[in-house]
Protein backbone atom coordinates (compact mmCIF):
# COMPACT_ATOMS: atom_id res chain seq x y z
CA UNK A 1 0.00 0.00 0.00
CA UNK A 2 1.22 3.47 -0.89
CA UNK A 3 1.30 6.19 1.73
CA UNK A 4 -0.63 9.36 1.12
CA UNK A 5 0.91 12.55 -0.18
CA UNK A 6 -1.36 15.53 0.26
CA UNK A 7 -0.36 19.15 -0.30
CA UNK A 8 -2.78 22.01 -0.28
CA UNK A 9 -3.06 25.73 0.12
CA UNK A 10 -3.24 27.16 3.61
CA UNK A 11 -1.30 28.86 6.38
CA UNK A 12 1.48 26.90 8.10
CA UNK A 13 0.74 25.56 11.62
CA UNK A 14 2.69 23.42 14.07
CA UNK A 15 3.01 19.80 13.00
CA UNK A 16 0.42 17.32 14.22
CA UNK A 17 0.15 13.59 13.79
CA UNK A 18 -2.54 12.19 11.54
CA UNK A 19 -5.49 11.12 13.69
CA UNK A 20 -8.05 8.50 12.62
CA UNK A 21 -10.56 11.32 12.10
CA UNK A 22 -8.15 13.14 9.80
CA UNK A 23 -7.45 9.88 7.97
CA UNK A 24 -11.16 9.48 7.35
CA UNK A 25 -11.34 13.04 6.08
CA UNK A 26 -8.41 12.38 3.75
CA UNK A 27 -10.24 9.37 2.40
CA UNK A 28 -13.27 11.55 1.69
CA UNK A 29 -11.01 13.84 -0.30
CA UNK A 30 -9.59 10.84 -2.19
CA UNK A 31 -13.06 9.48 -2.93
CA UNK A 32 -14.29 12.86 -4.11
CA UNK A 33 -11.25 13.26 -6.34
CA UNK A 34 -11.66 9.84 -7.91
CA UNK A 35 -15.32 10.61 -8.66
CA UNK A 36 -14.21 13.90 -10.15
CA UNK A 37 -11.64 12.13 -12.32
CA UNK A 38 -14.34 9.73 -13.48
CA UNK A 39 -16.65 12.61 -14.37
CA UNK A 40 -13.88 14.32 -16.33
CA UNK A 41 -13.29 11.12 -18.26
CA UNK A 42 -9.96 9.88 -16.89
CA UNK A 43 -9.60 6.14 -16.73
CA UNK A 44 -8.98 4.60 -13.33
CA UNK A 45 -10.27 1.21 -12.39
CA UNK A 46 -11.12 2.42 -8.88
CA UNK A 47 -13.16 5.44 -10.00
CA UNK A 48 -16.63 5.71 -8.52
CA UNK A 49 -19.97 7.35 -9.24
CA UNK A 50 -19.66 10.85 -10.77
CA UNK A 51 -20.32 13.92 -8.64
CA UNK A 52 -20.76 17.54 -9.61
CA UNK A 53 -17.46 18.89 -10.83
CA UNK A 54 -16.08 21.85 -8.84
CA UNK A 55 -14.03 24.42 -10.75
CA UNK A 56 -10.26 23.87 -10.78
CA UNK A 57 -7.78 26.77 -10.73
CA UNK A 58 -4.88 26.85 -13.16
CA UNK A 59 -2.29 26.26 -10.45
CA UNK A 60 -2.14 22.89 -8.72
CA UNK A 61 -1.30 22.74 -5.04
CA UNK A 62 -0.80 19.06 -4.51
CA UNK A 63 -1.46 15.41 -5.21
CA UNK A 64 -2.92 12.22 -3.81
CA UNK A 65 -1.19 9.02 -4.92
CA UNK A 66 -1.84 5.35 -4.36
CA UNK A 67 -4.74 2.93 -4.27
CA UNK A 68 -5.02 3.19 -0.48
CA UNK A 69 -4.16 5.89 1.99
CA UNK A 70 -2.36 4.92 5.17
CA UNK A 71 -2.81 7.35 8.07
CA UNK A 72 -0.87 7.10 11.33
CA UNK A 73 -3.25 7.00 14.27
CA UNK A 74 -2.74 9.28 17.25
CA UNK A 75 -3.05 6.47 19.82
CA UNK A 76 -0.67 5.08 22.41
CA UNK A 77 0.38 2.00 20.46
CA UNK A 78 0.76 4.01 17.20
CA UNK A 79 -1.41 1.47 15.39
CA UNK A 80 -1.71 2.19 11.70
CA UNK A 81 -5.26 2.74 10.56
CA UNK A 82 -6.06 1.79 6.97
CA UNK A 83 -8.67 3.67 5.04
CA UNK A 84 -9.48 2.09 1.70
CA UNK A 85 -10.82 4.51 -0.91
CA UNK A 86 -13.73 2.25 -1.90
CA UNK A 87 -15.36 2.60 1.48
CA UNK A 88 -18.30 4.98 1.74
CA UNK A 89 -17.93 7.90 4.10
CA UNK A 90 -20.54 10.36 5.24
CA UNK A 91 -20.34 13.95 4.02
CA UNK A 92 -18.12 16.05 6.19
CA UNK A 93 -19.82 18.90 8.12
CA UNK A 94 -19.40 22.22 6.35
CA UNK A 95 -16.73 24.60 7.60
CA UNK A 96 -14.49 22.09 9.37
CA UNK A 97 -10.80 21.97 8.51
CA UNK A 98 -8.35 19.13 8.38
CA UNK A 99 -4.68 18.96 9.38
CA UNK A 100 -2.29 16.79 7.39
CA UNK A 101 1.41 16.06 7.59
CA UNK A 102 3.54 17.14 4.63
CA UNK A 103 6.61 15.29 3.36
CA UNK A 104 8.80 18.14 4.68
CA UNK A 105 7.54 17.87 8.24
CA UNK A 106 5.40 20.99 8.09
CA UNK A 107 1.67 20.89 8.52
CA UNK A 108 -1.05 23.13 7.11
CA UNK A 109 -4.50 23.84 8.34
CA UNK A 110 -6.38 23.42 5.12
CA UNK A 111 -9.75 24.24 3.67
CA UNK A 112 -12.78 21.97 4.08
CA UNK A 113 -12.44 18.62 2.32
CA UNK A 114 -14.34 19.62 -0.80
CA UNK A 115 -12.01 22.60 -1.14
CA UNK A 116 -9.02 20.29 -0.93
CA UNK A 117 -10.33 18.62 -4.07
CA UNK A 118 -11.00 22.00 -5.63
CA UNK A 119 -7.47 23.10 -4.95
CA UNK A 120 -6.02 20.33 -7.01
CA UNK A 121 -5.56 16.78 -5.80
CA UNK A 122 -4.00 15.03 -8.79
CA UNK A 123 -3.83 11.30 -9.50
CA UNK A 124 -0.59 10.21 -11.12
CA UNK A 125 -1.25 8.47 -14.45
CA UNK A 126 1.15 6.88 -16.94
CA UNK A 127 2.31 9.18 -19.75
CA UNK A 128 0.39 8.90 -23.01
CA UNK A 129 2.00 6.32 -25.31
CA UNK A 130 3.01 6.71 -28.93
CA UNK A 131 0.33 5.09 -31.13
CA UNK A 132 1.13 3.55 -34.51
CA UNK A 133 -0.75 2.26 -37.54
CA UNK A 134 1.78 1.61 -40.25
CA UNK A 135 3.12 4.93 -41.52
CA UNK A 136 0.69 6.91 -39.33
CA UNK A 137 2.06 7.69 -35.86
CA UNK A 138 0.38 9.62 -33.04
CA UNK A 139 2.73 11.36 -30.59
CA UNK A 140 1.37 12.96 -27.42
CA UNK A 141 1.67 16.70 -27.18
CA UNK A 142 0.97 19.21 -24.43
CA UNK A 143 -1.86 21.69 -24.82
CA UNK A 144 -2.71 24.66 -22.65
CA UNK A 145 -5.62 23.10 -20.76
CA UNK A 146 -4.00 19.79 -19.86
CA UNK A 147 -6.70 18.87 -17.38
CA UNK A 148 -9.50 18.80 -19.95
CA UNK A 149 -7.80 17.77 -23.21
CA UNK A 150 -5.65 14.92 -24.47
CA UNK A 151 -3.89 15.77 -27.72
CA UNK A 152 -1.61 14.01 -30.21
CA UNK A 153 0.40 15.11 -33.21
CA UNK A 154 -0.28 13.09 -36.35
CA UNK A 155 2.86 12.02 -38.19
CA UNK A 156 2.80 10.48 -41.67
CA UNK A 157 6.01 9.19 -43.23
CA UNK A 158 7.98 10.93 -40.46
CA UNK A 159 6.40 14.31 -41.19
CA UNK A 160 3.87 16.21 -39.07
CA UNK A 161 0.52 15.78 -40.79
CA UNK A 162 -1.94 17.27 -38.31
CA UNK A 163 -3.44 16.94 -34.85
CA UNK A 164 -6.14 14.95 -33.12
CA UNK A 165 -7.47 15.56 -29.64
CA UNK A 166 -10.34 14.90 -27.28
CA UNK A 167 -11.69 17.36 -24.75
CA UNK A 168 -13.07 15.73 -21.63
CA UNK A 169 -16.52 17.19 -21.05
CA UNK A 170 -17.47 15.08 -18.01
CA UNK A 171 -19.23 11.84 -17.12
CA UNK A 172 -17.01 9.76 -19.37
CA UNK A 173 -17.74 11.78 -22.52
CA UNK A 174 -15.13 13.34 -24.79
CA UNK A 175 -15.47 15.73 -27.72
CA UNK A 176 -13.24 14.67 -30.59
CA UNK A 177 -11.62 16.98 -33.14
CA UNK A 178 -8.89 16.61 -35.74
CA UNK A 179 -7.11 18.49 -38.49
CA UNK A 180 -5.03 17.10 -41.36
CA UNK A 181 -2.74 19.32 -43.45
CA UNK A 182 -3.59 19.72 -47.11
CA UNK A 183 -0.57 17.80 -48.46
CA UNK A 184 -1.51 14.69 -46.45
CA UNK A 185 -5.20 14.56 -47.33
CA UNK A 186 -6.72 11.93 -49.58
CA UNK A 187 -4.31 9.23 -48.35
CA UNK A 188 -6.33 7.76 -45.46
CA UNK A 189 -4.22 9.56 -42.84
CA UNK A 190 -7.18 11.17 -41.08
CA UNK A 191 -9.17 7.94 -40.96
CA UNK A 192 -6.30 5.89 -39.50
CA UNK A 193 -5.38 8.59 -37.00
CA UNK A 194 -8.95 9.04 -35.73
CA UNK A 195 -9.47 5.27 -35.49
CA UNK A 196 -6.29 4.93 -33.44
CA UNK A 197 -7.25 7.78 -31.19
CA UNK A 198 -10.83 6.62 -30.61
CA UNK A 199 -9.54 3.20 -29.56
CA UNK A 200 -7.10 4.90 -27.16
CA UNK A 201 -9.92 7.07 -25.74
CA UNK A 202 -12.00 4.01 -24.93
CA UNK A 203 -9.30 1.61 -23.76
CA UNK A 204 -6.91 3.96 -21.94
CA UNK A 205 -8.87 7.07 -21.03
CA UNK A 206 -11.91 5.04 -20.00
CA UNK A 207 -14.43 7.11 -21.97
CA UNK A 208 -17.75 5.50 -22.77
CA UNK A 209 -18.78 7.97 -25.50
CA UNK A 210 -16.94 10.21 -27.94
CA UNK A 211 -18.71 12.87 -30.01
CA UNK A 212 -17.68 15.04 -32.94
CA UNK A 213 -19.25 17.89 -34.89
CA UNK A 214 -18.97 18.54 -38.62
CA UNK A 215 -20.62 20.97 -40.99
CA UNK A 216 -23.25 19.26 -43.16
CA UNK A 217 -21.31 20.03 -46.36
CA UNK A 218 -17.93 18.91 -44.98
CA UNK A 219 -17.98 15.52 -46.69
CA UNK A 220 -14.33 14.72 -45.87
CA UNK A 221 -14.87 15.06 -42.10
CA UNK A 222 -18.14 13.12 -42.28
CA UNK A 223 -16.36 10.27 -44.10
CA UNK A 224 -13.50 10.19 -41.58
CA UNK A 225 -15.95 10.12 -38.68
CA UNK A 226 -17.99 7.32 -40.26
CA UNK A 227 -14.94 5.20 -41.03
CA UNK A 228 -13.86 5.61 -37.39
CA UNK A 229 -17.24 4.26 -36.26
CA UNK A 230 -18.98 7.51 -35.30
CA UNK A 231 -22.66 7.43 -36.17
CA UNK A 232 -24.74 10.36 -37.28
CA UNK A 233 -27.20 11.32 -34.54
CA UNK A 234 -28.75 14.49 -35.92
CA UNK A 235 -28.35 18.18 -36.69
CA UNK A 236 -27.50 20.58 -33.86
CA UNK A 237 -28.76 24.01 -34.86
CA UNK A 238 -26.38 26.98 -34.62
CA UNK A 239 -23.90 24.75 -32.81
CA UNK A 240 -20.62 26.40 -33.81
CA UNK A 241 -19.27 29.77 -34.87
CA UNK A 242 -17.70 29.51 -38.33
CA UNK A 243 -14.83 32.00 -38.73
CA UNK A 244 -14.71 31.41 -42.47
CA UNK A 245 -18.33 32.60 -42.63
CA UNK A 246 -17.81 35.87 -40.80
CA UNK A 247 -18.43 34.51 -37.32
CA UNK A 248 -21.89 33.25 -38.22
CA UNK A 249 -23.34 30.45 -36.11
CA UNK A 250 -23.99 27.44 -38.30
CA UNK A 251 -25.73 24.10 -37.98
CA UNK A 252 -23.50 21.08 -37.43
CA UNK A 253 -23.95 17.34 -37.71
CA UNK A 254 -23.59 15.54 -34.38
CA UNK A 255 -21.75 12.20 -34.63
CA UNK A 256 -20.96 9.82 -31.79
CA UNK A 257 -19.58 6.41 -30.97
CA UNK A 258 -20.05 4.37 -27.81
CA UNK A 259 -17.42 2.12 -26.27
CA UNK A 260 -19.86 -0.78 -26.76
CA UNK A 261 -20.36 -0.16 -30.49
CA UNK A 262 -18.85 -2.81 -32.78
CA UNK A 263 -15.71 -1.96 -34.71
CA UNK A 264 -16.50 -0.07 -37.93
CA UNK A 265 -14.56 -2.67 -39.92
CA UNK A 266 -16.98 -5.42 -38.81
CA UNK A 267 -20.16 -6.15 -40.72
CA UNK A 268 -22.41 -5.06 -37.87
CA UNK A 269 -20.41 -1.89 -37.26
CA UNK A 270 -20.43 -0.95 -40.97
CA UNK A 271 -24.20 -1.41 -41.21
CA UNK A 272 -24.76 0.63 -38.03
CA UNK A 273 -22.74 3.58 -39.34
CA UNK A 274 -24.31 3.40 -42.81
CA UNK A 275 -27.85 3.10 -41.47
CA UNK A 276 -27.40 6.10 -39.17
CA UNK A 277 -26.31 8.25 -42.13
CA UNK A 278 -29.02 7.28 -44.61
CA UNK A 279 -31.83 9.77 -45.31
CA UNK A 280 -35.17 9.19 -43.63
CA UNK A 281 -38.66 10.27 -44.67
CA UNK A 282 -41.84 10.65 -42.73
CA UNK A 283 -44.49 8.07 -43.57
CA UNK A 284 -48.19 8.86 -43.21
CA UNK A 285 -51.09 6.39 -43.36
CA UNK A 286 -54.64 7.54 -44.14
CA UNK A 287 -57.92 5.81 -44.84
CA UNK A 288 -60.46 6.45 -47.60
CA UNK A 289 -63.95 5.81 -46.20
CA UNK A 290 -67.10 6.43 -48.28
CA UNK A 291 -70.82 6.25 -47.63
CA UNK A 292 -73.45 4.78 -49.94
CA UNK A 293 -73.86 8.05 -51.86
CA UNK A 294 -70.10 8.21 -52.56
CA UNK A 295 -69.32 11.00 -50.09
CA UNK A 296 -65.90 10.94 -48.42
CA UNK A 297 -65.26 11.05 -44.67
CA UNK A 298 -63.12 14.02 -43.55
CA UNK A 299 -61.92 14.90 -40.06
CA UNK A 300 -62.22 18.44 -38.74
CA UNK A 301 -59.02 18.68 -36.68
CA UNK A 302 -58.12 20.75 -33.63
CA UNK A 303 -54.50 21.48 -34.61
CA UNK A 304 -54.90 22.82 -38.17
CA UNK A 305 -57.49 24.60 -40.27
CA UNK A 306 -57.61 22.16 -43.17
CA UNK A 307 -59.83 19.10 -42.92
CA UNK A 308 -58.15 15.82 -43.76
CA UNK A 309 -58.65 12.09 -44.21
CA UNK A 310 -58.53 10.03 -41.01
CA UNK A 311 -55.07 8.68 -40.16
CA UNK A 312 -51.67 9.92 -39.03
CA UNK A 313 -47.93 9.48 -38.93
CA UNK A 314 -46.49 5.97 -39.03
CA UNK A 315 -44.47 5.23 -35.88
CA UNK A 316 -40.88 3.94 -36.09
CA UNK A 317 -40.76 0.22 -37.01
CA UNK A 318 -44.52 0.21 -37.68
CA UNK A 319 -46.06 -0.77 -41.00
CA UNK A 320 -48.39 1.72 -42.72
CA UNK A 321 -51.26 -0.81 -42.63
CA UNK A 322 -50.87 -1.25 -38.88
CA UNK A 323 -50.62 2.50 -38.47
CA UNK A 324 -54.01 3.26 -40.06
CA UNK A 325 -55.68 0.62 -37.89
CA UNK A 326 -54.04 2.13 -34.78
CA UNK A 327 -54.88 5.71 -35.73
CA UNK A 328 -58.59 4.95 -36.24
CA UNK A 329 -58.70 3.10 -32.95
CA UNK A 330 -56.99 5.98 -31.08
CA UNK A 331 -58.74 8.94 -32.74
CA UNK A 332 -62.21 7.56 -33.59
CA UNK A 333 -62.44 4.48 -31.35
CA UNK A 334 -63.48 2.31 -34.29
CA UNK A 335 -62.03 -0.87 -35.77
CA UNK A 336 -61.18 -0.98 -39.46
CA UNK A 337 -59.42 -3.36 -41.83
CA UNK A 338 -57.52 -2.04 -44.86
CA UNK A 339 -58.95 -3.64 -47.99
CA UNK A 340 -56.33 -2.44 -50.47
CA UNK A 341 -53.75 0.27 -51.07
CA UNK A 342 -55.30 2.81 -53.42
CA UNK A 343 -52.49 5.39 -53.61
CA UNK A 344 -48.90 6.17 -52.73
CA UNK A 345 -48.50 9.94 -52.73
CA UNK A 346 -45.15 11.70 -52.37
CA UNK A 347 -45.58 15.04 -50.62
CA UNK A 348 -42.93 17.76 -51.13
CA UNK A 349 -41.87 20.12 -48.36
CA UNK A 350 -44.82 22.12 -47.09
CA UNK A 351 -44.64 24.94 -44.56
CA UNK A 352 -42.30 23.70 -41.82
CA UNK A 353 -42.72 20.03 -42.78
CA UNK A 354 -40.08 18.03 -44.66
CA UNK A 355 -41.18 15.80 -47.54
CA UNK A 356 -43.13 12.64 -46.77
CA UNK A 357 -44.69 9.51 -48.27
CA UNK A 358 -48.47 9.16 -47.87
CA UNK A 359 -50.09 5.70 -48.04
CA UNK A 360 -53.85 5.81 -48.69
CA UNK A 361 -55.84 2.65 -47.90
CA UNK A 362 -59.35 1.76 -49.01
CA UNK A 363 -61.40 1.19 -45.86
CA UNK A 364 -64.67 0.47 -47.68
CA UNK A 365 -68.21 1.84 -47.40
CA UNK A 366 -69.60 2.55 -43.94
CA UNK A 367 -72.74 4.71 -43.56
CA UNK A 368 -72.66 4.35 -39.77
CA UNK A 369 -69.05 5.48 -39.24
CA UNK A 370 -69.92 8.92 -37.84
CA UNK A 371 -72.60 7.47 -35.56
CA UNK A 372 -70.25 4.80 -34.19
CA UNK A 373 -67.19 6.99 -33.70
CA UNK A 374 -66.16 8.36 -30.32
CA UNK A 375 -63.71 11.15 -30.99
CA UNK A 376 -60.41 11.89 -29.29
CA UNK A 377 -61.22 15.53 -28.36
CA UNK A 378 -57.58 16.69 -28.30
CA UNK A 379 -57.18 15.90 -32.01
CA UNK A 380 -60.55 15.57 -33.76
CA UNK A 381 -63.29 18.17 -33.39
CA UNK A 382 -65.89 16.49 -35.61
CA UNK A 383 -66.46 14.24 -38.66
CA UNK A 384 -68.12 15.20 -41.95
CA UNK A 385 -69.33 13.45 -45.12
CA UNK A 386 -68.16 15.59 -48.06
CA UNK A 387 -68.59 15.68 -51.80
CA UNK A 388 -65.55 16.44 -53.94
CA UNK A 389 -66.69 20.05 -54.28
CA UNK A 390 -66.96 20.35 -50.51
CA UNK A 391 -63.50 18.76 -50.14
CA UNK A 392 -62.06 21.50 -52.32
CA UNK A 393 -63.34 24.19 -49.97
CA UNK A 394 -62.15 22.52 -46.77
CA UNK A 395 -59.02 20.43 -47.41
CA UNK A 396 -55.46 21.25 -48.48
CA UNK A 397 -55.01 21.55 -52.27
CA UNK A 398 -53.01 18.31 -52.58
CA UNK A 399 -55.86 16.41 -50.86
CA UNK A 400 -58.35 17.75 -53.38
CA UNK A 401 -56.09 16.87 -56.31
CA UNK A 402 -55.52 13.36 -54.94
CA UNK A 403 -59.21 12.61 -54.30
CA UNK A 404 -60.25 13.89 -57.73
CA UNK A 405 -57.57 11.70 -59.30
CA UNK A 406 -58.67 8.63 -57.30
CA UNK A 407 -62.32 9.20 -58.31
CA UNK A 408 -61.26 8.31 -61.87
CA UNK A 409 -59.49 5.10 -60.81
CA UNK A 410 -61.36 1.81 -60.83
CA UNK A 411 -58.61 -0.61 -59.78
CA UNK A 412 -54.98 -0.91 -58.77
CA UNK A 413 -52.73 1.48 -56.85
CA UNK A 414 -51.94 4.95 -58.10
CA UNK A 415 -48.52 6.53 -57.67
CA UNK A 416 -48.88 10.28 -57.23
CA UNK A 417 -46.67 13.24 -56.46
CA UNK A 418 -48.27 16.09 -54.54
CA UNK A 419 -51.67 14.61 -55.35
CA UNK A 420 -51.22 14.32 -59.12
CA UNK A 421 -49.66 11.99 -61.66
CA UNK A 422 -45.89 12.59 -61.92
CA UNK A 423 -44.72 14.61 -64.88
Amino acid sequence: MAKFILLYKGPATPMEDITPEVGEQLMQAWNAWMRLQHRRGRRHRHSQVPVRRPPLPQRRYGALRGRDLRARADVSDQTEQRYHHQQAWATRPAGRRLTAQSPTGTAWSGEPVWRVVTYGALVSVPPAPVLCDGEVVLRPRTVGDVDSAVSFLIEHKSRVAGTVEVRLTGEGIGELSWAVSADHRGQGVGTRAVRLFVRYAFEELGLHRVVAYAEPDDQASLRIAGRAGLRREGIVRAARVAREHGGERRDHVLLARLATDPEPTSGEGFIGVLNAGLPTKRAIAQGLIRNSVDEILLCELTYKQEWDLPGGVVDPHESPAHAIVRELREELDVEASPRSLVAVNWLPRWRAWDDAILFVFDLGVDDEMIARARLEPREVRSLHWCTLDQVEGRAAPYVTRMLRRLAQQTEGTAYLEDGADPT
